[in-house]
């Protein structure tokens, strides 16, 4: 089978393609090794295209090729595609990304040979469900004017919005209602600050000024709500490390739920820490986490075991 992915929402291409990657890999773990992305713009694509299709699977029962932007095929390299599409491969199944419209003849001769999956952008009604469906997924619950919360500060970016669900999720732990102060602590613009200026402090080993600025934080925020925000940005530094290193600001902004401009900000932090270093620090969080739920040390000094371990 054969699929033509048409429309301008990139998250629903992203989470087909994921389900067909592990259907067809079944239970192995490598099925990235018989997975190719090409674009129609790319250099010498037809022959580079060709001599991918024409290879058998490495590991994989068949092989999974992706061509992007297809509506941007020559009329030659268009018919090739529609030639290979009339007698497919057993071993290869092709999968077609394309943002024209329906009535674009090109597509309506591809689709006759194809399993369309419509992936157009949601109306806000659409989003308010899907937001809600994911949350459901974590068994969380958010009443509709949360939800409406949600997209208003997120957007209507399914990337993001996926990230910010988990890292509400993330940070709610076995809590399971979001309410308003979550969705306005975690995914308004302060948090991000919060957690931003704790990490540059302790970057810059400055326990003083790290210790002052904890006094100003638990006037605001609760001692558990600022190990969770530090945890969470280590944790997107590590995510940074398992990316690609030619992952573009837009990638990386994405993969982390949060704008440009800080995305380029958490980049450049995350090249001056190790995985090793990373992880040490995630593990002396949780500790003082340990600490401040077992009652070994009070709240704030869980939190200076923290800032002045991290601070080493």
């Amino acid at each position: 089978m054969n699929y033509l992915c048409r429309g301008s929402e990139q998250y629903l291409k992203y989470q087909f393609l994921e389900k067909l990657k592990k259907s067809l890999s079944g239970k192995s773990e490598s099925h990235d090794l018989d997975f190719e992305v090409f674009t129609a713009t790319d250099k010498e694509f037809k022959k580079v295209f060709l001599d991918s299709f024409n290879t058998l699977p490495f590991i994989s029962k068949q092989k999974l090729t992706v061509i992007k932007d297809i509506e941007k095929l020559s009329s030659k390299e268009e018919d090739l595609i529609l030639k290979i599409l009339k007698s497919p491969k057993d071993s290869t199944t092709l999968v077609l990304f394309s943002q024209a419209r329906e009535s674009d003849k090109a597509l309506q001769k591809i689709s006759k040979f194809t399993k369309v999956i419509k992936c157009d952008r949601l109306k806000a009604n659409d989003i308010n469900l899907w937001i809600k469906k994911d949350f459901d997924t974590h068994k969380k619950i958010i009443s509709p004017p949360v939800i409406n919360l949600v997209r208003e500060i997120a957007g209507t970016d399914l990337f993001r919005l996926k990230n910010e669900i988990e890292k509400i999720c993330s940070f709610l732990g076995n809590a399971n209602v979001v309410t308003r102060e979550h969705v306005e602590m975690l995914l308004g613009e302060p948090s991000y600050k919060t957690a931003f200026q704790l990490v540059d402090l302790t970057l810059e080993k400055k326990i003083d000024k790290a210790l002052s600025f904890l006094d100003t934080l638990l006037t605001k925020e609760k001692p558990h709500q600022i190990l969770n925000l530090l945890a969470w940005q280590f944790r997107n530094f590590l995510k940074i490390k398992n990316l690609p290193k030619s992952a573009s600001i837009e990638e990386v902004s994405r993969a982390l739920g949060i704008s440009w401009h800080f995305a380029k900000s958490v980049q450049e932090k995350a090249g001056r820490f190790t995985q090793a270093a990373l992880k040490k620090n995630l593990e002396i969080i949780l500790e003082a986490d340990l600490f401040m739920k077992r009652g070994k040390m009070d709240a704030r000094g869980s939190l200076e075991y923290a800032l002045v371990s991290l601070c080493k």
